[in-house]
This record gives structure tokens, C-alpha cells and sequence, in this order.
């Protein structure tokens, strides 16, 4: 962010600020704070992302008061009737927090519950009072800071949506050059790993922001609202290509090793077309017109390169695997190709159902650290009420309630933050507005310089504080000080207020540090070690699932859990990144993160590896060949199983070497078995296809097996006896 820019963007948030206290001040309205906390709630890099966050902040304070309202006529005389329902309450809101991308309505309107309840003091008609007053003055805070955006030094979401989308489709087209230039380099190719790495490092910073940018900027244009479903397929078409490049990069090792590249035939059209595919569509969400429908460009193993000419079995599955994951890009290539049309008016109708991106299947069963999470913010609250119910003499004891709910809920879906940097960021603020409280403000005499303060100290904040990444110790500064001044109509000074208030901060998170432990620990230690254990028990199960002779369909139950173990094999190894950068100093070794951070991305290999296999699970397979080669399959099985049995009880134990050496022979044993049966049923009809199906299935087989061997020589290198030290 340049210097401008960011001195724009502190003077809009100072103005807005100064309006929206003069005016609620002016009204006569009580707790004005409530309008300050809204405008520091929308101080986002735009407009419209501004606009649509103050939108949620209303629709969540709503559903706030009407839930509050209910509950107050319902469990008024019963407080633990009453305590039980807001607790489920803010479960409900957990849980929908953690995947949702109206996240921030589900947080308002699961902290404002008990805020409302405890501010109104259990009074059907002062909490009406108390409710309106609130949402006036959230009102009041979001209109103001929008007029000020929209007509000081104005920022477009659309125009940073649009550079977002480029920037990325950009990215798309520089690495997809270099990947195509390290497939035909051959081993020497080594610039595709590293282009590789940084469009990993891309997609993950767009997909944090992109939805609701996305969202942000249909409000604020009509045509990116009219093209809303375009777009937002475009943005999933992006993810789609990124994770098919990347899965067809992880085979350019084993198509190297034997020049097996050389064996797809129609290569250099193909990469052609998708070239061109990519830079068209760049050029159209540019504004322009050039507009050439996808081509077809055949692809196919050329005749010299199957099995019966001696090519090896191994070979021969990378070549299938590589042609499903070429395939794949070929599809979402197209994919995003006609949607920039779509989006530019240049094709009329939906797209075809046969380029709708794969998914996963979904499961009935609850994702265990979805459900974790849920039950901290349940439980924090359960023990701020019991505390606050047991010691109603604590100071400021209401703050226990609403601030433990608040950081609980905000902790949800991302429960790898630390506490202590959050707690030190609170009390540096509330020293800070305490200050202000008790040496500035009796020498106000007037708005003037009342405004005059508000104006500064909110410019200062935005000031140190103006990175996007920075949102959350910009709003705590700005929070905390609208909460610490104490502003009012009537106004008065008391260094209690701020002594207490000051103490009250610390309680919650007394509370939190014991629910990051009990009933489920959030110790980043803790919760790597079982993200590890649980991604290889789901990999385990996995694997139990191909056994070639358990190939009959399964039951509605057996199915969901088969769902439930391949989104956990998919989803980990990015919640494994989060917690390997929470990881504490004390924790990590000599070496820093590196080797855990090598360690989860062999993990995130492991588990396209093991989704590329899944997806070959309902492929025919001959009995006769089946049969030949059952009973190696199932000893090779049991060892890479073995493996992940010992990855989870003793990783450091495990020798790399001589993984590698057995898997070496495993293999061997089964490609000559493998080959020796095909050669036997060469005469059938069918042999083409039954050769096909086996062959991919023993090329993800080996894909998988490597991969996990990978993990286990990355595994040797973290000091695992450190890691699981007790500390404070």
C-alpha cells in the first residue's frame, strides 16, 4: 500500500468516525460507542467490501434481537433454561461460522445475545429500548462511514475483484508455460516445482478473500450482480485448474525416469490450445472481444507404448494417470475460456453440464474439528456464566460473558491463533483509551476538540495499522477506545471504570486457556499430532476400502463414511499448514518450520496421490487378472499401510532408505506378476479395456506408495521428542 493511499484511507475512517459520534451526540442517543464500534467494524480497502460487511453487521444485530427477544419471554424467570438455549445458540452460530460466507452474521448474532440480555438486565421492556438503541446506532455508524467512502477518495471493489481475477488467471498462464516447458525438458525441468510453489502460495491468498469480494462487489455493480453465477464459476474454475496442474506436475518424476512423456501423442496441440485458452480468457475479463469457441485436441498413449512392447506396467499407468489429469485441464481450461465469455456477453445460456467441475460426495458426518471448535465456543460460554454466576462480584463481570463468546466464536474457524498475542493487543488498547479517558478528555470542553481527539487517534490507528492483514489489531485499537472513553451525553470520569475494565479484559481469557485445552486441546503441538493421526487413519481406511476383492457396492452407511474419510484426506493438509506457522520457537527445533512445513506438503502429496487412486475405485477389473495378482497386491497393501501405522506411532523411528529399498522390490514383484497375466488374457476382447483399468490403478498404486515414503523421509528429520514436550 503506497503512502497516498494509505493517508486516504486514514482520513476517511477519522472523518467517519468524528460524523457518526457528532451525530449520534447531537440525537441524543445513548452509547454512542455502538455507533464507533460499526464504523471501525467497516473499515475495510473498499467500498463496496465496507458497504457489505456493515450489511452483515445489520442482518446479525436483527437476528440478534429478535433471538434475544425470544429467549427473554421464554426463560426469563429460569437463567440456567436460559443459559442452556444461548448456549446452543452459539453452537448453532459455531458451527456455521467455520464454512459459511456470511460468517460475520452468524458471529454478530451469536455474541449480541448475551450482550443484549446483560445490557438490558433481564427487562422485557428496557431490552426493546436497549435493542432499538443498538441498531439505530449501528445504523447510524455503517451509513456514515459508506457516504464518506463512496464520495472521499472513493476505491472500487468491482476494479480490485477484477485486477484479483487477473492477477491470478495471470498467474495461471506464466506457470502453465513454465510446467509445459519442464514436462518436455524432461528431468532437467526443474523450474516447474518452484512455479509450482509460487501459484500453491497464490491461490491460497485468493481463495482467503475472494468469495467475499465477490459478494462485496455484486452489491456495489449491477453488472458483476447480473453476472454473478459467472463469476463465481470462474473463481471455482480457477481452483479446479490450479489442483489439476498441480496433480499433473507430481507425475513429471515418474514419466521422466523413461522418457515416458514422449509417449502422449498430440502433446504440442494440446498445450498450444490451453495457451491459448488461458490468454483469451485473460484478454476478455481485459475487456476485449476476441472470442475462438474450445477446440478439441486429441490426446492419446501412442501404440508403441503399451505393455505388449515391453514399456513397463509402471510406465504405463503414469502415462493413463497423466491423461485423466490433462483431461481435467483440458476441462477447466474450457471451462473458463466460455465463462469469461459468458461474463462478457459473448455466448448466450448456461454452460453444458459436462464441464461442471468434480467435487467430492458429501457425508452426513461431521468433520471432528468443525465439531470441536463448536464445542469450545459452547463451552467457554457455559463456564463465563457459571463463573458469572458464582462470583457476581468480580469487576465488570459481564465483560467475562460477551468478550469470552466474542474472541470464541471468532476463534471457530480459525483456531490456530495464538491467545497470548490477542490478549497483550487488548490491554495495550485499553491502557491506551484508558489514557485518553483519564488525561484528555476533562480538558475537552467543546466537540471541537472532542472531535478533534477522535479524529487524530483514529488517523494514528489506521495509520500504524493499514494492511488488510492487519484488520484485526486495527479494529481492537479502535474498539477498545470507543469502549474506554466512555462517551455520552452526560458525560463523567472514573479511573474505576478503567481499572476494572482493564482487569475484566484478562478474565475471559483465563477462561479460553482453559478451553483450549479441555474438552479438546488447541495447543498447536496437540493439534497437529492429531491432524497427523487422524489424516492417516482416514488413509488407512482408505486403502482397506480398494482391497480388490471388497469391489461389491456398498450400503448407504459404508458409503458415507467413504465420503467422510476422502474429505478428511483433503482437507487436513491445509489446516496442517495453519498449524505448522502456530507452531511456538520452543517447538520447532534447530531447523525452524521448514521441516514440518516439508512434512505437510509430502502430505498434501499423499493425499492427491490417494484421491487420484479413489477415483479409479469403481473401474472393472478382469477376475483372471485379479486373481493372479490379489495376493501380491495385498502384501504390497499391508506394508504401505504398515507405514502409516508407524508414521502415526513412532515417525521418527522410521528409515527412509530402507522404505524405499523394500518398495523398490515390492514393486518389481508386481510388475512382472502383473505383466505375466495380461500376457495370459491377450486374446480376449476385452483386453484393452481390462489392461487400461489395470494398469492406472497399479500406476496410483505406486503413486501413492512413493508418496507415503516421501512422508516418511520427512517425517525423520522433526525432533518428535521436542515437539511433544510439555510446556507451559
Amino acid at each position: 500500500m503506497n503512502k497516498a493511499h494509505r493517508l486516504q484511507e486514514a482520513f476517511k475512517i477519522a472523518l467517519a468516525m468524528v460524523i457518526a459520534v457528532g451525530l449520534s451526540l447531537s440525537l441524543g442517543w445513548e452509547n454512542p460507542k455502538w455507533a464507533m464500534l460499526a464504523v471501525a467494524t467497516c473499515t475495510l480497502s473498499t467500498g463496496g467490501e465496507s458497504l457489505h460487511k456493515g450489511l452483515m453487521r445489520i442482518a446479525g444485530t436483527i437476528i440478534a434481537i429478535i433471538v434475544t427477544l425470544g429467549l427473554l419471554a421464554l426463560f426469563i424467570q429460569e437463567r440456567w433454561a436460559y443459559a442452556l438455549m444461548v448456549m446452543t445458540w452459539i453452537g448453532i452460530c459455531a458451527w456455521n461460522i467455520q464454512e459459511s460466507r456470511v460468517w460475520y452474521i452468524w458471529l454478530l448474532s451469536g455474541f449480541c445475545v448475551p450482550l443484549l440480555t446483560f445490557y438490558s438486565d433481564l427487562e422485557s421492556q428496557h431490552a426493546f429500548e436497549i435493542m432499538m438503541l443498538r441498531l439505530q446506532q449501528t445504523c447510524l455508524g455503517i451509513v456514515t462511514y459508506t457516504l464518506v467512502a463512496s464520495f472521499i477518495f472513493p476505491a472500487y471493489t468491482r476494479d480490485v475483484f477484477t485486477n484479483d481475477i487477473l492477477s491470478h488467471v495471470g498467474h495461471l498462464r506464466t506457470a502453465w508455460k513454465h510446467l509445459v516447458r519442464g514436462f518436455l525438458a524432461g528431468p532437467d525441468g526443474r523450474l516447474a516445482a518452484d512455479e509450482a510453489e509460487k501459484l500453491k502460495r497464490a491461490i491460497l491468498q485468493l481463495q482467503e478473500s475472494i468469495k467475499s469480494k465477490l459478494d462485496a462487489a455484486a452489491i456495489e455493480n449491477f453488472d458483476i450482480l447480473e453476472s454473478g453465477r459467472a463469476w463465481e464459476r470462474l473463481t471455482s474454475e480457477m481452483f479446479a485448474f490450479t489442483e489439476a496442474v498441480e496433480r499433473w506436475r507430481l507425475g513429471f518424476n515418474e514419466l521422466h525416469e523413461d522418457g515416458s512423456q514422449a509417449g502422449i501423442s498430440g502433446t504440442g496441440p494440446f498445450f498450444d490450445e490451453i495457451t491459448r485458452r488461458l490468454e483469451e480468457t485473460e484478454g476478455l475479463l481485459t475487456g476485449g472481444n476476441n472470442f475462438t469457441e474450445p477446440r478439441d485436441v486429441a490426446l492419446a498413449v501412442s501404440d508403441k507404448d503399451d505393455t505388449r512392447s515391453g514399456r513397463s506396467i509402471f510406465s504405463s499407468g503414469a502415462l493413463a494417470l497423466t491423461l485423466i489429469h490433462l483431461k481435467e485441464i483440458d476441462r477447466a481450461s474450457a471451462a473458463l475460456l466460455m465463462t469469461a465469455a459468458e461474463i462478457r456477453k459473448l455466448t448466450t445460456g448456461h454452460l453444458q453440464d459436462e464441464l461442471d467441475p468434480p467435487s467430492l460426495p458429501s457425508t452426513v458426518i461431521p468433520d471432528p474439528e468443525r465439531v470441536a471448535a463448536t464445542v469450545r465456543s459452547m463451552s467457554t460460554f457455559a463456564l463465563a456464566f457459571i463463573s458469572f454466576v458464582l462470583f457476581p462480584e468480580l469487576p465488570s463481570a459481564s465483560m467475562l460473558l460477551i468478550l469470552g463468546t466474542v474472541i470464541s466464536l471468532f476463534l471457530a474457524p480459525k483456531p490456530w491463533l495464538p491467545l497470548k498475542e490477542q490478549l497483550i493487543a487488548q490491554l495495550v488498547t485499553a491502557i491506551f483509551g484508558g489514557s485518553l479517558h483519564i488525561f484528555i478528555m476533562p480538558h475537552l470542553w467543546s466537540y471541537l476538540g472532542l472531535g478533534t481527539m477522535l479524529f487524530i487517534v483514529t488517523f494514528l490507528i489506521h495509520w500504524l495499522f493499514p494492511k488488510p492483514t492487519q484488520n484485526l489489531p486495527r479494529f481492537v485499537g479502535l474498539a477498545n477506545m470507543s469502549l474506554m472513553i466512555q462517551l455520552n451525553n452526560q458525560q463523567s470520569y472514573d479511573f474505576l471504570y478503567i481499572a476494572n475494565f482493564s482487569i475484566a479484559l484478562c478474565l475471559p481469557f483465563i477462561v479460553l486457556a482453559i478451553t483450549t485445552s479441555i474438552p479438546v486441546s488447541f495447543h498447536p503441538e496437540d493439534a497437529f499430532n492429531r491432524l497427523l493421526h487422524r489424516f492417516f487413519g482416514s488413509t488407512l481406511k482408505l486403502l482397506e476400502s480398494l482391497k480388490f476383492e471388497h469391489r461389491n457396492r456398498q450400503g448407504w452407511w459404508q458409503r458415507q463414511v467413504h465420503a467422510y474419510h476422502l474429505r478428511q484426506v483433503n482437507s487436513i493438509p491445509q489446516k496442517l499448514e495453519a498449524w505448522v506457522a502456530a507452531l511456538p520457537p520452543g517447538a520447532v527445533g534447530p531447523n525452524g518450520r521448514e521441516d514440518f512445513r516439508h512434512l505437510a506438503d509430502a502430505i498434501a502429496i499423499v493425499s492427491r496421490r490417494l484421491l487420484d487412486l479413489m477415483a479409479l475405485r469403481d473401474a472393472e477389473l478382469d477376475s483372471r487378472v485379479v486373481e493372479r495378482i490379489l495376493p501380491v497386491i495385498r502384501q504390497w497393501r499391508l506394508g504401505v499401510q504398515q507405514v502409516c501405522v508407524d508414521l502415526v506411532q513412532s515417525p521418527g523411528s522410521l528409515d527412509g532408505d530402507d522404505l524405499a529399498g523394500r518398495l523398490s522390490r515390492r514393486l518389481n514383484e508386481v510388475h512382472d506378476i502383473a505383466r505375466q497375466a495380461l500376457e495370459d488374457i491377450a486374446d480376449d476382447p476385452d483386453f484393452e479395456r481390462s489392461e487400461h483399468n489395470v494398469v492406472r490403478e497399479l500406476g496410483a498404486f505406486r503413486g501413492i506408495s512413493e508418496a507415503i515414503v516421501v512422508t516418511a523421509g520427512s517425517a525423520t528429520r522433526i525432533d518428535w521428542q521436542r515437539l511433544n514436550e510439555t510446556r507451559l
